[in-house]
């Protein structure tokens, strides 16, 4: 019998999405029950009910712009190259992205730190 060996973090992403789009060959990636695009503002309903069974005292603050705070401070944290975290993260200058890998000690208490400690 082999030992299970954990996946990375890209084989889980990419079968999540398999599971995701399905048969699907065409449309929007993101789709509601009925099969409509999500839209931001569905899609933020869905990130605030997750947050207020995650995270009940912060969920009330949390902010679009967190989510994307999180992504940029984790991949930093992970070690991922400056360059493609700003790629990824859409920042025109590195010195924008530069910032959250010199700041993190100013975000502890700021609610992306306290769901980023969710994150698997």
């Amino acid at each position: 019998m082999r030992p299970s060996v954990p996946r990375s973090g890209g084989i889980r992403t990419a079968e999540a999405m398999e599971a995701l789009v399905g048969t699907r060959t065409g449309g929007p990636l993101f789709v509601t029950a009925s099969g409509a695009r999500l839209d931001r503002t569905a899609a933020w309903r869905i990130i605030h009910k997750l947050a207020r069974r995650a995270v009940p005292p912060k969920a009330e603050s949390l902010h679009p712009h967190d989510l994307r705070q999180a992504f940029v401070m984790l991949s930093l944290d992970a070690e991922a190259s400056l360059r493609d975290v700003r790629v990824a993260a859409g920042h025109a200058d590195r010195k924008t992205t530069r910032r959250y890998a010199r700041a993190p000690h100013k975000l502890d208490k700021h609610p992306t730190s306290a769901l980023s400690v969710l994150v698997d």
